[in-house]
């Protein structure tokens, strides 16, 4: 009876294992982490340049042993294998909580506006790759408390002014904006570069609207090919750059700026000149949205900023705090309706920049 056992449950292994690979390999054959579909390209033929004979076996060096399954570690497309003729690129912020959903209705709204554009089989899915800090080492972190306290200003109504310097933000906040923009520069690039046809939507929410933004100064080379930038929730906000909207049932915080851009000072300018006609960013006030929003004199007291930042640190992460979170937490409220909106209305062509005049003496 022992062995009857003990031989089913080896052969339920066996089961398990296969139906493992079988999901695995399925998941790297879909390839991004969105869903989406891209056109099939044939294969390339093999080089012939060091082939080697035919009267010499065939190398193992570094060869998978058959036994171990495929990685599913998110890489790169080649452009032999895959390169659809517009990308979306997608900057997350920071990891949600335990149990939490990452917040992807405004990058799946952007995504279905491109396919409905442009067809699902020219329509590809990217997410910027970096090390995104959890919601733990930002939301709870003891500078954002001290912060709080003060903006909360009693006695004073309108609540002391937040503190400034790098040294006020989170540190683990800072970290992941530096891994953001060292690693997306050269995700970028290299995609650019493999896919040298290949048109671009840069998305970003929170954090990563933050990277977003102070990795596109350094991509003039690319600025033809992306057809829009477009933002959420960005610690970085300016509500003086054109490139801030509003949804048209709100005015938006006016005269403020993010959390980020606060204590270090703004981006001068926010987003390139040169994308300013294809670029949206979106900073909620209905329910306002702390991040992109500080207060100011006679606009927002710091008192109804604490209020707003607490409404979006729930002490609970069930369903439960989460709706309620969702329902009164400007942060987390963009749906990507507008942005999808913006991304259907033509728009002015990027011209290359000019390379510099040579002195010829």
């Amino acid at each position: 009876m022992r062995r009857k056992a003990k031989t089913l449950r080896m052969q339920s292994g066996r089961q398990a294992t296969l139906l493992a690979i079988s999901s695995v390999a399925a998941a790297v054959m879909a390839f991004t982490p969105s869903s989406f579909s891209v056109a099939q390209q044939p294969p390339e033929p093999p080089p012939t340049e060091h082939m080697t004979p035919p009267s010499q076996p065939p190398s193992t060096e570094h060869m998978t042993p058959p036994s171990q399954p495929p990685s599913t570690e998110h890489t790169t497309p080649q452009p032999t294998q895959q390169c659809p003729r517009w990308l979306v690129i997608e900057a997350l912020g920071v990891v949600p909580p335990s149990g939490s959903p990452e917040l992807g209705l405004f990058f799946d709204s952007i995504v279905k506006k491109t396919q409905d554009l442009h067809g699902n089989g020219q329509v590809g899915v990217m997410r910027l790759e970096y090390k995104r800090p959890k919601y733990e080492q930002v939301f709870q972190d003891k500078k954002v408390k001290a912060a709080l306290t003060a903006a909360t200003g009693n006695p004073q109504p309108q609540g002391q002014p937040l503190p400034t310097g790098r040294d006020k933000l989170p540190d683990a906040l800072l970290a992941g904006r530096d891994d953001g923009v060292k690693k997306g520069l050269v995700q970028l690039r290299l995609q650019a570069a493999r896919c040298p046809n290949q048109h671009f939507i840069l998305t970003g929410q929170s954090l990563g609207a933050w990277v977003l933004g102070d990795i596109l100064p350094e991509l003039e080379e690319i600025y033809p090919r992306i057809d829009a930038v477009l933002l959420s929730g960005d610690p970085k906000f300016d509500s003086s750059s054109p490139a801030a909207a509003r949804r048209p049932d709100q005015s938006g915080p006016p005269r403020t700026v993010g959390l980020a851009a606060r204590a270090l000072g703004p981006r001068v300018p926010y987003l390139p000149q040169a994308l300013s006609n294809r670029s949206q960013s979106y900073c909620l006030d209905i329910p306002l949205d702390p991040i992109c929003a500080t207060p100011q004199p006679d606009v927002l007291t710091g008192k109804d900023w604490a209020t707003a930042f607490r409404a979006c640190t729930p002490a609970d992460v069930g369903l439960k705090a989460i709706a309620t979170a969702i329902s009164q937490c400007g942060h987390v409220d963009y749906l990507g309706l507008y942005a999808a909106t913006f991304l259907g209305q033509p728009k002015k062509p990027v011209e290359a920049p000019t390379p510099p005049r040579r002195n010829i003496g």
